[in-house]
């Protein structure tokens, strides 16, 4: 089980109760993050380390298939009132570098969340990645 949270409660409870961490946050947040989520884990005694899995939203192919992205990730995180929060990456240059950045930082597995609707984007993203 992965408990994803910002929370520092929720953090705490990955030690607790979970086998790793859902950490749905830009890398510039992660770090903070992902330290409570290892102090919780020692504390509650677990050997090893737990499951990091990150999220990146990510836009590629048609400008029209970027723009449907940003207008369904703009909806989506509306509530924070933060306009662009959450803007897709959609530079194949950028992906593949935040993709070895969260390599770097010791991401278990990132997932690389489309918000358009177009599946030819799993095509583009493979590329990108290999």
């Amino acid at each position: 089980m992965l408990i994803g949270g910002f929370a520092a409660p929720a953090l705490r409870r990955v030690g607790r109760y979970a086998d790793g961490f859902v950490c749905a946050a830009p890398l510039t947040w992660a770090g903070p993050l992902v330290r409570t989520v290892q102090e919780g884990w020692e504390a509650a005694g677990r050997p090893g380390r737990p499951r990091l899995v990150c999220q990146v939203n990510v836009a590629v192919g048609s400008a029209a298939t970027i723009d449907e992205a940003r207008v369904a990730i703009a909806a989506y995180y509306a509530f924070t009132g933060r306009p662009g929060w959450g803007e897709p990456l959609s530079d194949p240059a950028q992906i593949a570098d935040t993709v070895a950045a969260y390599r770097e930082f010791g991401a278990d597995e990132l997932v690389l969340y489309c918000y358009g609707a177009d599946p030819g984007q799993v095509d583009v993203l493979a590329e990108i990645v290999r």
